[in-house]
């Protein structure tokens, strides 16, 4: 498969030509379309049948499929013209509501599902009527954990589909799942039990994954694994992609953009993430994104110089994640960050002052056991030590910001990258790019690019 256009794809040309002279392109797309589907690459099997426009073989493809299907084509298919009740229709219809935020007709598909429960226990219709629960936003976890704990005594293991969604995280997928994990260590042990005897292994190995990034958030294991993306990367290609709605699959990237512009200091751009960013992931109560972006917003503003907008949105964050006790994404956000918790920690100690001043004590274990006073000064100590232990060039907020393109060429120039290289990358004119180098010399105060090399390093936009 080759790509045309984003996101589109076709079959090479030559191997296309050559194989429609032996057999009808209508066969030959089926064909393709089944060798693809038999070595599991659902996605491009899901492109060549449909365009086969054989509507009998798509649907069963889609039948044998639907455990996938949602995953791979958020958005792409319209399955709601098959009005059956199969459980597995009733599935592809129901994420396909999820993912357009039509939480009405969600619940429509729940409710056929429940009936059929009604009239038969079959163990297809069970597993399914969990997922499509799994994904509901706003359907509560330990419900669902309950329902789930039915199936424990039985010897069957039910397969859960899916967890990421459009995320990349594990713990906030398409579900946030802090709360297995934030509570007592006897009632996590009871969840994590339920879990692995209920679901089968691969659901497990999820469990681990999330788990292990829950105790990553609240500083417990070593970070060893979660490498940032250089922020020019993250960001290039990304003006096409801001001006969509926010959705199931690329509100991970959503949420990239918007803390690249923030450490690029780019406020307005930022909020205008944020702004879009917060209602979906209200709406599908992903908490510890819902925290993040909350908290990053509060940054945004105070730098603005809107000090009182700034500590209702840290309220307001710490309202999503108080329960879980987070505590990394609290304390990366250089001198901005530290101040806005400064800020929340007098406005806690004013408003709730009976708390701060008895006898501490230093032996809780972790973050979940603390009071939330000490919880929320520990936050306030890491903050400030990363603060200070952060190079000075990086903390000093320049008089002029580079731009997202002089960043991106900046980042080039560091690798190396001749003028005319930096063209043909960017697809940009000579003229274009001599511009924009002119530009972030005169903003980095130097006069070539060995300088500017340096000087990005120093402040830490270059590695």
């Amino acid at each position: 498969m080759t790509e045309s256009e984003k996101g589109r794809y076709s079959t090479a040309i030559l191997f296309k030509k050559s194989f429609c002279k032996q057999v009808p392109e209508k066969k030959f797309w089926m064909l393709v379309g089944g060798w693809y589907e038999s070595n599991d690459f659902i996605k491009e099997a899901f492109l060549c049948i449909k365009k086969s426009e054989d509507q009998t073989i798509f649907k069963e493809f889609a039948i044998r499929n639907y455990a996938k299907l949602p995953y791979i084509n958020m958005g792409v298919e319209d399955f709601g013209e098959w009005k059956e009740n199969l459980p597995e229709l009733c599935f592809l219809r129901g994420m396909q509501c999820c993912f357009r935020q039509d939480i009405d007709g969600m619940d429509r598909e729940i409710r056929r599902l429940e009936k059929q429960l009604d009239q038969t226990n079959d163990l297809k219709v069970k597993e399914i009527y969990l997922n499509l629960l799994y994904a509901r936003p706003n359907f509560p976890l330990d419900l669902w954990m309950k329902l789930l704990e039915k199936n424990e005594k039985t010897d069957v293991s039910i397969s859960l589909y899916n967890v990421l969604g459009g995320s990349d995280s594990y713990l906030c997928g398409l579900r946030d799942l802090s709360e297995l994990f934030s509570c007592p260590r006897k009632e996590e042990n009871k969840k994590m039990r339920i879990w692995k005897e209920s679901l089968d292994e691969q659901a497990m190995e999820w469990y681990r994954r999330a788990r292990k990034e829950y105790y990553i958030e609240i500083v417990q294991e070593k970070c060893e694994t979660f490498e940032k993306c250089e922020v020019s990367q993250v960001l290039r290609g990304s003006e096409e992609e801001l001006a969509l709605d926010v959705n199931e699959q690329n509100y991970g990237r959503f949420l990239q953009y918007g803390k690249a512009y923030l450490k690029m200091r780019q406020y307005e751009k930022a909020e205008k993430i944020f702004e879009k960013l917060i209602p979906f992931l209200k709406l599908y109560h992903r908490n510890r994104f819902l925290a993040e972006v909350l908290f990053e917003q509060a940054v945004c503003t105070w730098e603005k110089g809107s000090h009182g907008q700034a500590l209702r949105y840290v309220i307001e964050s710490f309202l999503y994640s108080e329960n879980a006790r987070y505590v990394l994404f609290y304390t990366e956000y250089g001198k901005g960050g530290k101040e806005v918790l400064s800020a929340y920690v007098e406005w806690m100690k004013q408003n709730s002052p009976e708390g701060w001043h008895r006898k501490k004590k230093y032996n809780y274990g972790n973050v979940r056991r603390m009071p939330k006073e000490d919880y929320l000064e520990l936050i306030l100590r890491m903050a400030k030590k990363q603060c200070s232990s952060a190079p000075e060039s990086v903390q000093k907020t320049p008089e002029e910001h580079l731009t997202m393109m002089e960043t991106v060429i900046l980042t080039l120039i560091g690798k190396g990258r001749s003028n005319v290289e930096i063209c043909e990358e960017l697809n940009l004119k000579l003229s274009t790019v001599k511009s924009h180098i002119y530009s972030l010399y005169r903003k980095l105060g130097v006069k070539n690019r060995m300088q500017a090399t340096i000087k990005g390093k120093e402040m830490g936009i270059l590695k």
